[in-house]
């Protein structure tokens, strides 16, 4: 063997080992910019724009009555609070999701029965 074929033979060897090495780099490399998308990018619902509040509370207790109320009825809730500075703690319960207002509107006419003060709120 000459010098120019065994000098062909690595240089094919390692061209080889180079190439090989740069496909396993740039995959591992996407592997965790995909892995990195699936943890910063979770699948959240999303939420309607409109609910409606039935009632607000600074006693908590209050607030888990009419909760308790309404999932006898079978409602969707929600329950916030939410520090008004110097108001305090207040408890806000909502109920459902809604696309519009018109689909809420609905309901609010009939939860007006019990809960008087309800509104749609915009989220």
């Amino acid at each position: 063997m000459n010098g120019k074929s065994v000098f062909k033979k690595y240089f094919r060897w390692i061209f080889f080992l180079i190439l090989l090495i740069s496909i396993i780099f740039l995959c591992t490399r996407q592997l965790r910019i995909w892995r990195a998308k699936q943890v910063v990018e979770p699948t959240i619902p999303q939420q309607k724009p409109f609910t409606i509040q039935v009632a607000s509370f600074q006693d908590s207790m209050k607030a888990e009555k009419v909760v308790e109320e309404l999932k006898k009825a079978g409602f969707s809730l929600t329950v916030s609070a939410k520090h008004l500075g110097e108001k305090g703690i207040w408890y806000r319960v909502w109920v459902g999701d809604f696309d519009s207002e018109n689909e809420a509107s609905e309901l609010l006419n009939t939860l007006k029965k019990d809960y008087k003060d309800s509104f749609i709120k915009l989220r």
